[in-house]
């Protein structure tokens, strides 16, 4: 086997050369977030990055299409922003959980920010799924309870009135 090199000069080699050919069409996605999980409190967004890569785990364009975002728990409240789209989250129904569908443009590098407002506090995480590819699903995301919304109090009873307590009686 011939091939020219610097300067001009040729050389050659007994070797055979190999040519590896590396698809360009998406096999999975990934999600990504703060490393070492994501800790928000109730009403807050969380930022996550959609990435799509080949089968040799190289990142590839991705054609455009419709991801379904899952979260980890039931969060009928959540929030689903990419760009100036924002989109709600479904209720969980069965064993299908909290998700919502968002439509992606082209991109040659394969690679979507999008943004989750969690409501629901507790564990959960984000799962991408784009038809004909393997899911990618981003975890821990915790979320703490948030302030109280608001008090409502039933009906007020006077206790007093029955001689069950008394101005500055304890209650253990």
């Amino acid at each position: 086997f011939k091939f020219i090199g610097i300067g001009g000069g040729v050389f050659t080699t007994t070797d055979t050369p190999t040519l590896t050919v590396v698809s360009g069409q998406p096999a999975k996605v990934t999600v990504t977030g703060t490393a070492g999980g994501t800790s928000l409190t109730a009403g807050e967004t969380g930022h996550f990055t959609l990435q799509t890569y080949n089968n040799t785990s190289q990142k590839v364009p991705f054609g455009g299409g419709t991801v379904r975002i899952s979260l980890g728990t039931d969060d009928p409240q959540a929030k689903l922003t990419y760009g100036a789209t924002t989109v709600g989250f479904t209720a969980k129904s069965g064993p299908t959980p909290s998700y919502a569908d968002i439509v992606l443009p082209q991109s040659s590098t394969g690679s979507y920010d999008v943004d989750v407002q969690f409501f629901a506090a507790g564990g959960s995480s984000v799962t991408a799924s784009i038809a004909g590819l393997a899911d990618g699903t981003y975890e821990p995301v915790t979320v703490s309870p948030g302030p109280a919304f608001a008090l409502t109090l039933g009906t007020v009873t006077d206790v007093t009135a029955s001689n069950a307590f008394a101005a500055g009686d304890t209650i253990d």
